[in-house]
């Protein structure tokens, strides 16, 4: 959803307000096995536990298997959810305006936030033992940009048909935040509920960590509209935004894991996983459709 508001005062200075939204998209992935744990599940990491050599091995965390303990039946399920929002003020100025051509200057400011979300979490149960254990992941990253931005808007008109393109670059900072949690709980002995879960959020890298970055955000827009009457007009577009460096929930997790802290366990050796602070870029791409008002 994208909304704005703007006018001139004057014929050659002007002002614009512009918002938009992308609504929370969330992807979900669910799997469990029956009472006796088919089929079988794993979720694979570099295992860097001393006390299963060797060092390191590719390795998996058993959330069911038929043939282990008497039989361990288990589910998990994984959700991704990512938001994007900003808003923009811009001072317009008029430039170059002849045969049906106008093209207007801005200089404004501009923010961006986008967060995004990874989260593990499942039980399982080994029925010889009547043992039940149960954790929760959460990889939460968060990005919000300030900045000053210029840019031009180039518009062709016939009286009917209009084609409008906008050109803008922001140069900024990005505040970046990065926050691990996890929780786990066991139902035999020693039972509790304890820090950490059971494969990439545990107690080595739990925790907040922030930071910030030079970043540079240019869009363009493409829009192709046809005038409806002389107050009113609908157009479809393009949008394209580029934003240097975000962070991301996915690229926080580190696959070389020590498992022996896992669910309340006493580390031994190498303190890993270790916390992330990976950077990545995020591209952005929009079709729009709309309609322009004017009085």
């Amino acid at each position: 959803m994208r909304a704005g508001v703007g006018g001139w005062f004057g014929e050659w200075c002007g002002a614009e307000l512009i918002g938009f939204m992308l609504f929370r998209n969330v992807e979900r992935f669910s799997q469990k096995s029956d009472a006796v744990g088919n089929p079988p599940l794993y979720v694979p990491f570099n295992n860097f536990n001393p006390l299963t050599p060797p060092l390191p091995h590719e390795g998996s965390f058993t959330v069911a298997d038929p043939l282990l303990l008497g039989g361990v039946s288990g589910n998990i399920t994984v959700t991704a959810a990512t938001q994007l929002w900003g808003g923009e003020v811009n001072g317009l100025c008029r430039g170059y305006s002849r045969g049906g051509v106008n093209a207007v200057w801005l200089l404004g400011f501009r923010y961006l936030g986008l967060d995004d979300e990874l989260n593990l979490f499942g039980s399982h149960r080994a029925l010889l033992i009547d043992n039940q254990q149960g954790w929760r992941e959460r990889f939460y990253t968060q990005n919000n940009f300030y900045g000053g931005q210029l840019g031009g808007k180039l518009g062709w008109t016939n009286g009917l048909l209009l084609v409008d393109f906008t050109g803008k670059l922001a140069l900024g900072g990005t505040q970046q935040v990065v926050t691990i949690s996890g929780s786990s709980t066991d139902s035999g002995n020693g039972s509790g509920t304890f820090p950490g879960g059971a494969v990439f959020a545990l107690p080595s890298n739990l925790g907040r960590h922030s930071n910030g970055a030079f970043t540079v955000v240019p869009q363009l827009q493409l829009k192709v509209g046809c005038n409806l009457t002389r107050y009113c007009t609908g157009f479809c577009g393009y949008d394209f935004l580029y934003w240097s460096s975000v962070v991301r929930a996915g690229d926080q997790v580190d696959r070389r894991v020590n498992d022996s802290q896992a669910i309340g366990g006493a580390l031994v050796g190498a303190p890993l996983p270790t916390p992330q602070f990976n950077r990545t870029d995020l591209l952005v791409h929009g079709v729009t459709f709309g309609l322009l008002c004017r009085y």
